[in-house]
This record gives C-alpha cells, sequence and structure tokens, in this order.
C-alpha cells in the first residue's frame, strides 16, 4: 500500500472559500421565497427572546471557526472527502440560520436587518479564518526561505571544500571502513571544524565515541534539516537530514570517485548537486544519501509508510521541493516535473540537455 507524501492533499483556501460564498448564495432564493410568504401571512408569530437569537447566532460563529480551523491546520492535511463534508456542513448551518431567522421575523420588521444580524458573526468568524490563513502562510513562506539559505550556505561549503581538496567529497562507500558521510567532512567548511574535530573517525558513525556529535543539537539552528518537516529528529534525539547527495552514473556523486567542477560538462547551472529529501529519515551524521538505482526519479511521490516517500525529491513544502545546483544557485522543483527532465538534471555529464528548467 502506497501512502500520499507529504499526507493527503487539501483543498486550496481560494476554492474553500469559493465553494462556501457560492453555497451561502444558493440559499438566497429560498430567503426570499420565506420572506414573500411570511409578507402574505396575517397571522402574526411570536418573536423569539433576543437572547435565545444571539446564543444561537454565537454557537454558529464558533461551529464556523471550528470547522474552518481544522482545515488549514493541524499536524497533517485533510483529505478532500472530510473537506467537502465540513464545507457542506457548514455552509447548511449558515443557511439554515438565515431560513430560521426570516421565518420567525414578524411582519413589518425589517427583514434584511434581521438577516443582516443573523450573517455578521459569520463574517466576523470568516474574517478572523483568513487572518489565520495569511499568518499560516507568511510562516510557510518564512520557513520555505530559510530552506533555500540552509542549501545556499551547503553549496557555499561544497565549493569551500573543491577549493581546498581540488574536487567535491565523495559519498560513503563500503570500501571505506568505517564509512563517513560527507555531512561530517564538510563540516569545517560551514564554520564547524569544533565539531569535524570531536567526530572519531575509526570509530562508526553510531558509535559510542561519536554520541556527541550525532546528538549535538545547536541552538540557533541546524544546518543540515529543513525547518518545514514535522518530524527532525529520531526516538535517541539524533536529529535528521534533508540534505542529500545522489549516487548514481553521471551524476555528481559517482561511485568510487570524486568529481570536479571540469566534470561537470552538462553546465553546473543544469546540474543538481544536493537534492531536499525530508522523506528519507536518515540521521545527519548517517552514511547514507540518495541512491537512484533505489530511489525513482521524481518529487513528493507516495512511499511505503506515512511520511516517506520513495522520490528523489520529497519536501513539505506546498507542491514541489528545492535543489542545489552546482553553480551554487537554489531553484525550487515542482511535483509536476516531467521526470525525463529531472533525471537530466541529475546528469553531471550524461549530454542530456535540460531544455525547460
Amino acid at each position: 500500500m502506497d501512502y500520499p507524501f507529504p499526507g493527503p492533499k487539501s483543498l486550496p483556501a481560494l476554492i474553500w472559500t469559493v465553494v462556501v460564498v457560492l453555497l451561502i448564495l444558493a440559499a438566497v432564493p429560498l430567503v426570499r421565497m420565506l420572506a414573500r410568504k411570511r409578507k402574505a401571512s396575517v397571522e402574526s408569530r411570536p418573536y423569539p427572546s433576543l437572547i435565545a437569537d444571539r446564543v444561537v447566532a454565537g454557537i454558529g460563529a464558533v461551529a464556523t471557526l471550528g470547522i474552518a480551523g481544522l482545515f488549514p491546520f493541524g499536524p497533517g492535511r485533510m483529505s478532500p472527502g472530510i473537506a467537502t463534508f465540513l464545507l457542506a456542513l457548514l455552509s447548511a448551518v449558515v443557511a439554515l440560520h438565515i431560513c430560521w431567522a426570516v421565518s420567525i421575523t414578524r411582519p413589518g420588521a425589517d427583514l434584511w436587518r434581521r438577516i443582516l444580524e443573523v450573517v455578521v458573526p459569520y463574517g466576523i468568524a470568516g474574517m478572523v479564518f483568513f487572518v489565520l490563513i495569511t499568518v499560516r502562510d507568511s510562516q510557510a513562506g518564512a520557513r520555505s526561505a530559510q530552506c533555500r539559505g540552509k542549501l545556499k550556505y551547503l553549496l557555499f561549503g561544497l565549493h569551500n571544500y573543491h577549493d581546498v581538496t581540488g574536487t567535491f567529497p565523495t559519498l560513503a562507500t563500503d570500501d571505506e571502513l568505517p564509512p563517513r558521510s560527507w555531512r561530517v567532512d564538510l563540516l569545517p567548511y560551514l564554520d564547524h571544524i569544533w565539531l569535524r574535530e570531536q567526530y572519531v573517525d575509526q570509530a562508526a558513525w553510531d558509535a559510542e565515541e561519536n554520541r556527541p556529535v550525532t546528538h549535538h543539537r545547536p541552538e540557533s539552528g541546524f544546518v543540515y534539516d529543513c525547518p518545514s518537516s514535522p518530524r527532525r529528529d529520531d526516538e535517541q534525539g539524533r536529529l535528521f537530514a534533508a540534505y542529500f547527495g545522489v549516487r548514481g552514473p553521471n551524476t555528481l556523486f559517482p561511485d568510487g570517485r570524486a568529481s570536479r567542477i571540469k566534470d561537470v560538462t552538462d553546465g553546473t547551472s543544469n546540474t543538481i548537486a544536493i537534492v531536499e529529501a525530508c522523506g528519507r529519515p536518515i540521521v545527519w551524521t548517517e552514511p547514507r544519501d540518495i541512491d537512484l538505482a533505489e530511489q525513482a526519479v521524481g518529487v513528493n511521490l507516495p512511499g511505503e509508510q506515512p511520511g516517506r516517500s520513495r522520490g528523489v525529491i520529497s519536501s513539505y513544502h506546498h507542491a514541489g521541493g528545492h535543489v542545489g545546483l552546482a553553480d551554487g544557485s537554489v531553484r525550487f522543483v515542482s511535483e509536476k516535473i516531467d521526470p525525463n527532465l529531472l533525471r537530466a538534471l541529475l546528469s553531471a555529464n550524461g549530454g542530456d540537455a535540460a531544455v525547460g528548467f
């Protein structure tokens, strides 16, 4: 069974708004019909207490906020089926309340004033909802900007590493005992030389000797994780990495050897160096990365478990993920990208033309 990543797709806020407005406007003919019947009636109906009417309006407004609040927030995204049901329920509450208010209004009273008194609480609740939506979107934008900044910093470290050693770092292989992640080797070029000095090369990444490094939790943020990821560490408190190199033929990190800038014959602006892959729960010091022989070429593809993705790129940003190119720039890759184009971008010297990127 496949599980969608990063979760069930939710309806956009604009569609939510349009559906609610249309359903509310659909109640207008019913309101007019009730108004005509009220005027034709010769008997005056008793008008309920003002307090009772306000209580009903208040309950309706709270229900509006409750239903709307469930839609854009929470640990996961709401499925379209549940979202549609809640939209219909909310619209029915508003329409029935308006119809009820019209039906009990005394003949001769200002009908539209009564309708306005009913609609105002829902309007206030709706404005609060849009404020919450705006805050949420601004926070998502800030987290996306932080993610781009971290990738940019990693690319800066990669090029510093290349300037000093003459090559890019290599991905860990079984020939290296014990294997060591390139993320550890890059630490001195990211102003973390003191952390690199604590890492014991002769011990495995998860050995007790390297516990101070694997359990390192900086106070001012961590360069290898994405702020949008909801789960950022494992049960032992070790931080997950969000950025990986891609192993495979003709990639920037081929098996068994290190690449140089001059090896990128497809063009540094058309070659992916680092990908964002939050759908892979890998501790940052663990010598594992993305292998094209095991991962599918795609963005936010479904996975075998919730929170997992078998795509080479996976993120909790809206509709795509970030990649760092060999020229030091950061680009956003859409979920709808052509797999052939993405495969060409992953190639450093395969002669593939990345047309349309």
